[in-house]
């Protein structure tokens, strides 16, 4: 299904005209390249060019230039590429930092040797028959030892033995052109190509039902952070254990040459675009589409990116039309005319694995069934005092010091899940984010209290509806500070967070607060703590009464409104479940919201509490 899916875009790419500059035929590919060695007619190093650029705030950036295939290589002896290669390969060139001795370094050296005789003999076979001055000019070079000769030591030093390096030819007339370019070149190369795709297994294709050369390898995808740097691959197998009926490699997966090389360049020309991809931990999700639809891709990234974020959509007038349109998705409002419902999009979620990628998520649906389930996702996730939107940065909330690389991987594919197809939430993320809650309580953590609310809300919401529980106003969790809301944990919230405003406004700024030493406890064994925040809450309250009267009638009518609930029965239980202990951050965040943001004129404390909880949502 998923390859057939790249197959088909890669198809739809080759047919477009304003792609054919940047689709690679079959035998070709883009790769990044960083360097340009200039060679003469003889096979001398005339020069050595940088190819690389800025790229924005990013430096040293590889050129991507379209350069005969790189198909993947493996092994203990991988083959060398044609034309366009690491400086291992062509200039022999080795990376010995690494080396614990000097006889390591001879060893790794060694087989950069070994790699670029390897690239000459390769050479060599690939260009016996073209009549060309280039084709004799990379022979001739290879014949060369540039790093003995020590002409171009400066230029040498910035090269690594990893970066790639094109070919250019300079002639008699001092024209420079690229060799991999030229019409001779190009024939031998395919002429080389189709000599060695008669030796190739020939089999029916599981994705066309051709009878067809099989591909023994999978075309490598590289740029994964974690990934090995020459790339890995989408099907691979490399075990015995893997094998059946006596195939090896990728021929057990029965695929095409033609399919792979179709379906690796798509997946590779998604990867390459930043306005196609979002990463959250170690998965990048990549999407498209079944036609052509620039309206609707810049809809389906807004509900992949951040609020308002999309850099495809830079021109004013299409940013506006699509907040309206995301606006009246929340609302529950179908799409509008000027979007197609009918649009399908993928979405594929990869993780790499050393050499090999795994699919970690995959889903397909119609804008229209898409969009239904993202408005109810922002119905959900709705929070006052919450302006963003977007799953992946409230997932980072439940990272440990909000660091990407820390976010839980079990949580990443499940929450997506859920956002696009409107399953519920998993457990762990609910139990994920009470741990970081009373982990990260102290005012000086940066994170956002908001945003992980939002989540556990969300968690809350969907579980009751897919339990079949029929909500009623009294259990039911609002947007903003709900007063008919009876729930054991939603009103401990409450009162904690008026226990924390009245401490705060009679003691102003402290070096700990409740919240600092208790609301861990106090969201899991009330009964331990609340008593002793209560008697200490009245002492504050008394402080208030002189001190700022508006204050203390506002906090005293909180109390009286909370104690006058379920709560008096009960007043503070044992222990909350977690599903308590969910309304507990629930009840004391949106408190928290109501008396610091709109009642804060009634004190002259400064607002510090607000500090990382809303101001900055």
């Amino acid at each position: 299904m998923i390859i057939k899916n790249l197959y088909d875009l890669y198809k739809r790419y080759v047919e477009d005209p304003e792609m054919q500059d940047k689709v690679p035929l079959e035998g070709m590919s883009r790769e990044n390249v960083k360097w340009e060695l200039i060679i003469s007619e003889s096979g001398e190093l005339v020069n050595i060019v940088s190819l690389s650029h800025r790229d924005g705030k990013e430096a040293n950036q590889s050129r991507e230039i379209l350069v005969p295939e790189h198909d993947g290589r493996s092994g203990t002896k991988p083959k060398p590429y044609f034309l366009c290669d690491t400086a291992a390969y062509f200039l022999g060139m080795a990376d010995v930092s690494k080396a614990k001795n000097k006889h390591d370094a001879e060893k790794i050296q060694e087989k950069a040797w070994k790699k670029r005789e390897a690239s000459k003999d390769y050479h060599l076979k690939v260009l016996c028959d073209c009549n060309d001055v280039a084709a004799e000019a990379v022979v001739k070079f290879f014949s060369c030892n540039v790093l003995q000769e020590g002409k171009f030591n400066d230029l040498l030093r910035d090269i690594t033995a990893r970066d790639n390096i094109v070919f250019a030819l300079k002639d008699s007339a001092d024209n420079v052109v690229c060799v991999h370019e030229r019409t001779a070149i190009i024939d031998a190369w395919n002429s080389y190509r189709r000599a060695s795709g008669n030796d190739l297994t020939t089999d029916q294709c599981s994705i066309t039902g051709k009878i067809e050369p099989l591909a023994r390898l999978f075309p490598q995808v590289t740029g994964f952070a974690g990934a090995q740097s020459s790339g890995a691959s989408l099907i691979s197998f490399n075990c015995d254990s893997f094998n059946s009926y006596g195939k090896t490699q990728a021929y057990n997966a029965s695929i095409s040459e033609r399919v792979a090389f179709g379906a690796g360049t798509a997946l590779k020309m998604l990867l390459s675009n930043p306005e196609r991809k979002v990463g959250l931990g170690n998965t990048t999700f990549t999407f498209w589409s079944d036609r052509p639809s620039p309206s609707e891709d810049n809809l389906f990234t807004q509900f992949l990116s951040e609020w308002g974020g999309s850099k495809v959509a830079e021109d004013p007038a299409i940013v506006d039309r699509l907040h309206a349109a995301i606006e009246g998705i929340k609302q529950g409002h179908p799409l509008g005319r000027d979007f197609n419902p009918d649009v399908r999009y993928y979405v594929l979620g990869i993780s790499p694995n050393a050499a090999r990628l795994s699919i970690r998520f995959f889903e397909t649906a119609t804008l229209g069934e898409v969009a239904r389930r993202y408005g109810q996702y922002l119905r959900d996730i709705d929070m006052v005092g919450i302006k963003t939107k977007s799953l992946f940065q409230l997932i980072r909330q439940c990272a440990v010091q909000g660091k990407d690389k820390n976010i839980p991987s079990t949580l990443v594919n499940p929450c997506m899940q859920a956002m696009l197809t409107g399953s519920r939430f998993p457990r762990s993320l609910l139990s994920t984010l009470l741990s970081r809650m009373r982990a990260d309580h102290g005012s000086n953590n940066s994170f956002d209290m908001g945003q992980r609310t939002s989540l556990i809300k969300a968690y809350l919401v969907r579980a009751r509806r897919f339990s079949g529980v029929i909500s009623t106003r009294e259990s039911e969790i609002d947007v903003a500070l709900n007063r008919d809301n009876n729930s054991a944990g939603y009103l401990l919230g409450r009162l904690f967070a008026v226990m924390e405003r009245a401490q705060s406004g009679a003691l102003g700024n402290t070096n700990a607060t409740i919240r600092d030493k208790y609301i861990g406890s106090a969201s899991v064994t009330p009964a331990r703590v609340m008593p002793t925040l209560m008697h200490g809450c009245q002492n504050h309250l008394s402080n208030l009464r002189k001190k700022s009267p508006g204050l203390n009638a506002i906090l005293e009518k909180e109390l009286d409104e909370i104690a006058g609930r379920e709560l008096s029965d009960n007043p503070y239980p044992k222990t909350l479940s977690m599903e308590d202990q969910g309304e507990f951050f629930i009840g004391y965040y949106q408190e928290r919201v109501y008396l610091w943001t709109s009642h804060k004129q009634d004190d002259n404390t400064p607002n510090e509490a607000a500090g990382n909880d809303s101001n900055e949502n």
